[in-house]
């Protein structure tokens, strides 16, 4: 009789205990439903001030978080060729220590490896957040940013001349990184990356040579005295007569290596002085 009675308590006394552990974890979970609740207001809350206030706030593709920029990060809106892009504030940065071919000069036009070039730059930063780091100069002569470049880990300005898009290129007193691009591009040219290929420019210099020997007679009007000047790349900066040959041969005959460092002028160094 005490072991049916002792059985039936025990019964009863279990029926409790599972009732109790019911209760509590229904309160349990209403509670933890309710700090979550809590949890989503407050973060909205957080992205209205922040929109309100005018703070940069984007949305991932994949991911509906909202990520505010740094101070030294900032959101690409547009690549202009190989070593310049633009701001979501719109202003322009020239990559420090870097050259790329040229897609859209006024004089030159679109150079062997130029396009290469442009669309590596894109693949390498266009719409993506990427963090700035300047030098010593805050800006060039046209007024765009000099910065290194980079997106996560991927140092831009010296993929470009690793990887054969761009021609190191020591622009004082910018040259902080410069012993590595010296290295980048010396790497790239025994293994024959990028412009550096046997073929990667050939059918783009015959292009250049056909122009050239169009032009072998043009005569330079403007010149003092109505000098006549003939297309010869071969000849170097210290070799040409006057400054005005220098940007005849530049801009007629297409002999790019006078303008080493892209701004326009033939043998800066000699005819800027």
């Amino acid at each position: 009789m005490k072991s049916k009675h002792k059985k039936i308590t025990a019964i009863v006394a279990l029926g409790i205990f599972l009732i109790i552990g019911s209760v509590l974890e229904l309160y349990t979970t209403k509670d933890e439903k309710i700090k979550e609740l809590e949890e989503k207001i407050a973060q909205l809350e957080i992205q209205v001030s922040t929109q309100e206030a005018g703070g940069v706030v984007l949305g991932d593709n994949t991911e509906d978080e909202e990520q505010t920029l740094e101070e030294d990060e900032f959101f690409i809106t547009e690549v202009v060729d190989g070593d310049t892009i633009k701001l979501q504030d719109g202003r322009s940065v020239r990559y420090i220590g870097v050259d790329t071919p040229e897609t859209k000069h006024p004089t030159k036009g679109v150079e062997c490896f130029g396009q290469e070039a442009t669309n590596k730059n894109k693949e390498l930063v266009e719409g993506k957040i990427v963090r700035l780091e300047k030098d010593v100069s805050e800006t060039d002569r046209y007024d765009r940013l000099l910065r290194y470049v980079y997106v996560d880990d991927v140092f831009v300005n010296d993929i470009l001349v690793k990887d054969g898009f761009a021609h190191a290129s020591t622009y004082p007193p910018d040259v902080k990184h410069q012993e590595q691009f010296d290295q980048s591009q010396k790497e790239a040219r025994e293994q024959k990356r990028g412009l550096w290929a046997d073929d990667a420019c050939l059918t783009f210099m015959e292009k250049v040579g056909e122009q050239a020997s169009e032009k072998e007679s043009i005569e330079l009007t403007e010149g003092e005295g109505g000098q006549q000047y003939k297309c010869d790349c071969e000849k170097t900066c210290t070799q040409i007569s006057s400054c005005q040959e220098a940007q005849f041969q530049l801009n007629e005959c297409g002999c790019t290596d006078r303008d080493g460092n892209g701004d326009g002028l033939a043998c800066g160094s000699q005819c800027t002085k």
